[in-house]
């Protein structure tokens, strides 16, 4: 990144980090929401205690 202001470049190295997950939500229509995933996550810590 060439740019000297600070936030500019840490957003920019946010956007590379994340950017298969960001490619994966414009695919799917930007319908998708990780609302099921924690709803499995949540079963699952129910049934475990």
């Amino acid at each position: 990144m060439r740019s000297k202001i600070d936030p500019m470049k840490d957003l920019a190295k946010t956007l590379r980090k994340k950017r298969e997950l960001l490619l994966n939500w414009f695919r799917a229509g930007g319908t998708l929401s990780s609302g099921v995933g924690e709803g499995f996550n949540n079963k699952r810590k129910r049934i475990t205690r």
